[in-house]
């Protein structure tokens, strides 16, 4: 009896070891584009689901048109990753939200809300090598997740604007849009960190971005649950990346101009995205600081007034006020500036000095869409 259990015992351990280097065998990541011909079935499976996704994303309108910038992301993404040139796929989702996620072929989503935020394009390379470390070590297809409660379909269909079910509920199930476990991100952490400094990207810019993010996210309050929405992961993130950039000595490229020159528009677009969904509380905790300021153009001053004049709490007008004075002042003619002075001097019975800058909007802007509704103001004022 004793050596039939010895004989069983001997049995169970071999096959635990068989299993063992069986699933290390198949954690192994893709080596480059001639292993992504010999994928299994399930795996190819959940590829064709994935074309089905990108189809899908593309029909809801949800792509943010600007082959230029799509162009220059790809471009880093193929330097950072080059022996999947061309593989690895990088798109623009025209949302606010801060998020960037990769899905199980390779593709990665970077939204408009997180190109904003970036000071520099190391800050950037930061994030498109951490996510093409998932797509390279396989994390989609070897972390099977599930969405759970309603919430946060709902979330994710306002923010990509697609309903979730069948296979898309799927893919967005196994993509990097929640994150992984700890384990898995910081083996993306890991690998992300080495390809940004192969590529000649300056590593002590890697902690930053997720610092900056971390700190939007606690004054806004954001209620979010993606990956780069979400405190805890930024500080997982800040804290791997400061280890790993502290074992660097050498510096690289931050492409600092560059990359305004890229995203200046883009920056002022997610600001006008933001207010068209109220969120004024989190545009001034955005633009209240000076550094987040000096990222943007000139006109950041006038929407940082709107959204003061907007909410209308305590010392919000005169801030306002002191903000619209500062967008003239560094650009005159920009004409948005003058309709929200009138509206704001107009509620404050100042109507010559209202009137005034209505008739300016109207100099810079004689065929405004709104043209209508400032007339009706100019003779509302010249009636009282």
């Amino acid at each position: 009896m004793r050596t039939i259990r010895k004989t069983l015992s001997a049995l169970l351990t071999g096959i635990l070891l068989m299993q063992q280097v069986a699933w290390a065998e198949s954690r192994l990541p893709y080596s480059d584009a001639s292993s992504l011909q010999k994928l299994e079935s399930d795996e190819q499976r959940l590829w064709s689901a994935s074309t089905d996704f990108e189809k899908a994303i593309r029909k809801g309108g949800q792509i943010y048109a600007s082959p230029e910038l799509e162009t220059y992301l790809q471009g880093i993404m193929d330097k950072l990753y080059p022996e999947f040139a061309g593989l690895i796929k990088v798109h623009v989702v025209n949302s606010p939200v801060l998020n960037a996620f990769a899905i199980p072929n390779g593709h990665i989503y970077m939204h408009t809300g997180l190109l904003a935020r970036f000071d520099n394009e190391a800050q950037l390379a930061t994030v498109l090598a951490h996510e093409g470390a998932h797509f390279v070590y396989r994390h989609g297809y070897f972390n099977q997740q599930s969405i759970k409660g309603s919430s946060a379909f709902a979330t994710i269909t306002a923010v990509i604007g697609i309903p979730i079910v069948g296979l898309i509920g799927n893919i967005l199930a196994t993509s990097s849009i929640y994150g992984y476990s700890r384990e898995l991100e910081a083996e993306a952490d890991n690998m992300g960190f080495k390809r940004l400094v192969q590529a000649g990207y300056d590593p002590h810019e890697a902690h930053k971005v997720f610092e900056h993010l971390a700190r939007e996210v606690k004054l806004s309050e954001a209620q979010e649950g993606f990956f780069y929405s979400t405190h805890p992961k930024l500080k997982d993130r800040v804290d791997n990346f400061t280890k790993l950039a502290a074992q660097e000595s050498n510096t690289g490229v931050m492409n600092e101009a560059e990359y305004a020159a890229k995203v200046n528009r883009l920056r002022i677009e997610v600001l006008e995205q933001e207010f068209s969904f109220g969120r004024y509380k989190h545009v001034i905790a955005l633009l209240s600081d000076e550094n987040v300021l000096k990222r943007y153009p000139p006109t950041v001053h006038y929407y940082l007034g709107e959204a003061h004049r907007k909410r209308n709490e305590k010392d919000d007008i005169d801030i306002a006020l002191r903000e619209f004075d500062r967008a003239i002042e560094l650009n005159s003619d920009f004409a948005p500036v003058y309709r929200s002075r009138g509206l704001l001097l107009m509620s404050q019975s100042k109507r010559e000095q209202a009137a005034s800058e209505f008739k300016r909007y109207l100099e810079l802007v004689p065929e405004a869409s709104d043209k209508s509704y400032v007339n009706s103001y100019l003779e509302t004022l010249a009636k009282q």
